[in-house]
């Protein structure tokens, strides 16, 4: 005789619900913690994580919305702002670094990003961040969800995203290695600005939830 598929459920106490947050939070300083240290393919997994933690869906429930603080913090805001007639592309959550290999990189600029403000979370999680240089725009949400749900975060979607594979494959953002000499470009920018992003939308989510500790105990 089978068991029945109908059996009731219970929601989750709060004190559980804490519990769940500081796992995840470990999770992502640790995934955060080894993308510093160059496994850059663990922007799959922050994605993922941030997935947990603030996507709502009408099936899925995010953590923080679970606790109801998700709408009651003051999110940690890093991006440049989207620059209305700028010509060039603008990087949003990507900060520029010089590499081990002679040439100048995307880089995650973490705590010495220039900008820092406090935002809702909607507009946090809406609100364009990056502008490629055909005017077409980014969110952070695009960003997590592009990874974690197509590119193999959670899941690997059996077809391309013309738009995504543009950014990685085509230089939307536009910028280039010059040579000095003949002031030419030489090479793309290393990185990757996607991940970068990411990477850097991950320490304004770990830095909004650590100047909230109440929300912990």
């Amino acid at each position: 005789m089978g068991r029945a598929s109908n059996a009731k459920k219970r929601r989750r106490e709060r004190p559980a619900l804490v519990e769940k947050l500081k796992t995840q939070l470990r999770f992502l300083e640790r995934s955060a913690e080894s993308y510093d240290q160059g496994f850059k393919d663990e922007a799959l997994r922050l994605a993922t994580i941030v997935r947990v933690l603030v996507h709502d869906t009408n099936s899925s429930h995010s953590l923080l919305g679970q606790l109801e603080i998700k709408e009651n913090l003051k999110w940690i805001d890093t991006a440049g702002p989207i620059e209305p007639g700028n010509l060039m592309a603008d990087h949003g959550l990507v900060g520029i670094s010089y590499d081990s290999q002679g040439g100048w990189s995307y880089s995650a600029g973490l705590d010495i990003m220039p900008v820092k403000r406090q935002a809702s979370f909607t507009a946090w999680w809406e609100e364009p961040v990056m502008r490629l240089d055909d005017d077409r725009k980014w969110n952070r949400k695009q960003m997590v969800l592009e990874l974690a749900n197509k590119e193999g975060g959670a899941h690997v979607d059996p077809t391309l995203n013309a738009e995504y594979e543009s950014i990685a494959n085509e230089e939307k953002l536009g910028w280039f290695n010059i040579d000095n000499a003949t002031d030419q470009p030489t090479s793309a920018m290393a990185g990757y600005p996607i991940a970068v992003s990411v990477r850097q939308l991950t320490y304004e989510l770990l830095e909004t939830v650590k100047r909230n500790p109440q929300h912990l105990s």
